[in-house]
């Protein structure tokens, strides 16, 4: 499960590093870059953002 979850920060973060280069360096540079942190954040202020709009 712990592999599972990993991968997907890592391709959220990869996604968002390729989108804030603007799509201007390849998506295999990208991924030679460890972004698992940078889709960690972002997954936990998504759920942060949607759990003060539950209650």
């Amino acid at each position: 499960m712990w592999e599972i979850s990993k991968l997907i920060c890592l391709f959220i973060g990869n996604s968002v590093k390729w989108v804030y280069y603007g799509g201007k360096k390849p998506m295999n540079e990208v991924a030679k870059e460890d972004n698992e942190i940078i889709g960690f954040v972002i997954v936990a202020f998504i759920f942060f953002v949607l759990y003060s709009f539950n209650k």
